[in-house]
């Protein structure tokens, strides 16, 4: 893939400006993507930190992962927002023919920029780009954002949780991280302690296909669960879906086991990448 091709999915910032620019706070959407960096960063090899540094060009590496996680959020473009915007499917699990005919997704994306990524050939730019956007894509595999009925599929349902109404994607990305901490690092922290070692082998392979497989099931298995397939509620702000206190903790409950999973996997693919 030519530097072109890269460039024509960003604004045209280059990527060091983008490390360095100062953007508005995506609360914890941000704290998540940066979680999962960390994380992957402290599961990693000392040669794929340097590898994270030789194509980044940002030092220390460990700094500089969890600082590009979040560059595609930063600098969207209708192109970026199109793959990011994959919405549950009304049944089954993930079909390329069906939920990704044009590969214009993360699962089928990924892939394509690690090549690029792995490119001694290509240009410095091109596979900084490149890695940037696979460290997020990866995490945006294990997200469940897109929770909605059929009518709102990009704005998902309207959930109470004690006096607040909200979108549950607004939930999912400014919430249910306070279980864990306020901040990335206290994040991770968190969440590593609780990270199993078989959990960590077990989950430590795999195709971005079968991530998103996964992830699908598994949303679609909670969403039953706590009643959030319901068809008469959550369509409006007036007649939301109320969670207890008891699915407040499965939520966030399921929520830091996909943040585990994104940072395990995510570092997995990196070692793969630096050999």
């Amino acid at each position: 893939m030519q530097r072109k091709k890269i460039r024509s999915i960003v604004t045209g910032m280059t990527f060091a400006a983008a490390l360095s620019a100062a953007g508005p706070a995506f609360a914890f959407g941000e704290v998540a993507h940066q979680a999962i960096a960390a994380m992957s960063a402290k599961l990693v090899s000392e040669q794929t930190l340097q590898f994270a540094f030789t194509v980044l060009r940002v030092r220390p590496p460990e700094v500089a992962l969890r600082r590009v996680q979040l560059w595609a959020d930063r600098n969207p473009t209708a192109e970026i927002v199109k793959w990011k915007a994959t919405p549950l499917p009304a049944s089954g699990g993930y079909d390329k023919a069906r939920d990704c005919p044009d590969g214009a997704c993360p699962a089928e994306k990924i892939a394509e920029l690690r090549k690029v990524a792995m490119d001694k050939d290509a240009t410095a730019d091109a596979r900084s780009d490149a890695l940037a956007f696979m460290m997020h894509m990866v995490a945006d595999v294990h997200m469940p954002k897109w929770i909605a009925p059929d009518a709102q599929p990009q704005k998902g349902v309207w959930v109470k949780i004690g006096d607040k109404t909200k979108l549950m994607h607004m939930f999912w990305d400014d919430e249910f991280a306070d279980a864990f901490g306020p901040d990335p690092l206290t994040v991770m922290d968190q969440l590593g302690v609780r990270l199993k070692p078989e959990q960590e082998k077990g989950w430590a392979a795999g195709t971005p296909q079968e991530w998103q497989n996964e992830t699908i099931l598994a949303t679609r298995e909670f969403l039953a669960k706590l009643n959030l397939t319901n068809p008469d509620l959550g369509k409006t702000e007036a007649n939301p879906i109320v969670l207890s206190a008891a699915q407040l903790q499965d939520v966030q409950n399921f929520y830091g086991q996909q943040i585990q999973k994104s940072g395990v996997r995510l570092g997995w693919l990196l070692d793969q990448s630096a050999k």
